[in-house]
């Protein structure tokens, strides 16, 4: 993928020679853009990166911040008239 100039928001990751892992170097991207949202979760900003090799290689930065992928909240508003 082609980054145009783009802050690449993912470390640079190869898989260990046994297959079970992966080794990331630890410099050369930078953390994505992020906001706290009403729920008290931080959601980032990823765009340009692809979300499966984000994921992949921000596993073990991440791995005890991810529970969900995506929370949605429903709120019903009831209103007697």
């Amino acid at each position: 993928m082609v980054n145009l100039g783009r802050p690449r928001y993912h470390p640079d990751c190869k898989c260990t020679k046994d297959h079970t892992g992966q080794i990331c170097k630890t410099a050369g991207f930078e953390v994505p853009p992020s906001f706290q949202a009403v729920t008290a979760e931080y959601i980032q900003d990823i765009t340009g990166e692809t979300e499966e090799q984000f994921y992949l290689s921000t596993q073990d930065l991440y791995r005890l911040h991810r529970y969900n992928e995506c929370s949605v909240i429903i709120t019903t508003l009831s209103i007697a008239l």
